[in-house]
This record gives structure tokens, C-alpha cells and sequence, in this order.
């Protein structure tokens, strides 16, 4: 590139790209964690809400020794289960997300809440951005196991039984 005499190729390098390198790595480096709290529904559905941090919500008392179960990308041939936490005696979790580009870039998350009185609650939902919090609702209910899809096992229950035949035991 030729710079010419007004110095602006140099000024470009200043004001955009030193900024924006800048910018891209200090995002990088920063550990992503999401956060939230697990409330009993009342009044609304159960799911899962992503609230801003000043959300009064998040003050509300929670359910304590609720498991929550994070997954990225749930729905694609490669989930990166995240893991597993139960939430403190206010019903808050937290749990850091180790994975390049988390808050920067596009996920999609799945969030399995459980606890004993309560049916158990999944969604999938964008990861949230960086200063973001969850917000799960749970309604009253039998804790029974509700399994996240599997869209390798829904494919093999898609083919002719024929097909199916050798490859069932895949995924068990």
C-alpha cells in the first residue's frame, strides 16, 4: 500500500484497525460466565428468560438444590455439554463458559432444570451477551426425567426399520 502525503493509510491503522485489534483481543480474553437464578412460576409460563442484571427477578427468592444442566449448541451433531450445577440456598448458579467466542459469538444454549415437586423445564434459546443473567421458571409438578433432544438418535427413528438395524445401539 502507498501512503500518501496527508498520512491517511496511517491514520486508518490509528483510528479503525488498532482499536478494533484491541477491542477483539480484550473480548477474547475475558472469561464468559453465565448466570442466573431458578424461581417457581407464578403467574407465567415455565421457561427460561434473559433478563438484564438489574432485572427485580433476580432478587426474588429462589429454589435452592435445583440441578441445572448447560449445553452449547444442543441441536447441532456435536453438543458441548457445558455441565451441571445446583443452584445455592437463593436459587443462583453460575458456571463459566470456556469455549472461544462465548458472548462474542453466536451459540445456541439449552438450559435442563430439575428439582424434586417441580416438572422439570427445557429450553433452547441464543446464548445471552456478556452482562446478561437467566432467569428460569419452574412450575409446581412430578419431577419426572425430560431428556434434551438427541438429533442423532431422531434420525436413526427416521429410517426405514431395515436401515435401522445396526445402528441402534449408537447412541445408548
Amino acid at each position: 500500500m502507498k501512503i500518501d502525503r496527508d498520512g491517511s493509510l496511517m491514520r486508518l491503522l490509528l483510528n479503525v484497525v488498532l482499536p478494533a485489534t484491541v477491542l477483539v483481543a480484550a473480548l477474547g480474553c475475558q472469561p464468559y460466565e453465565l448466570a442466573g437464578v431458578v424461581v417457581a412460576a407464578r403467574g407465567e409460563p415455565g421457561g427460561v428468560r434473559v433478563v438484564k442484571q438489574d432485572d427485580e427477578r433476580l432478587n426474588s427468592p429462589g429454589l435452592a438444590e435445583t440441578t441445572v444442566i448447560l449445553t452449547l449448541d444442543p441441536d447441532s451433531l456435536r453438543p458441548i455439554r457445558l455441565g451441571s450445577v445446583t443452584t445455592d440456598e437463593q436459587g443462583r448458579f453460575r458456571m463459566p463458559v470456556d469455549e472461544t467466542g462465548a458472548g462474542f459469538l453466536e451459540y445456541d444454549l439449552g438450559v435442563y432444570a430439575r428439582k424434586k415437586g417441580f416438572a422439570p423445564t427445557w429450553q433452547q434459546l441464543p446464548l445471552p451477551a456478556r452482562g446478561r443473567r437467566l432467569v428460569v421458571l419452574m412450575q409446581p409438578g412430578v419431577d419426572r426425567e425430560l431428556i434434551a433432544p438427541d438429533p442423532i438418535r431422531e434420525t436413526i427413528e427416521m429410517l426405514p426399520p431395515s436401515d435401522r438395524a445396526g445402528l441402534e445401539g449408537l447412541r445408548r
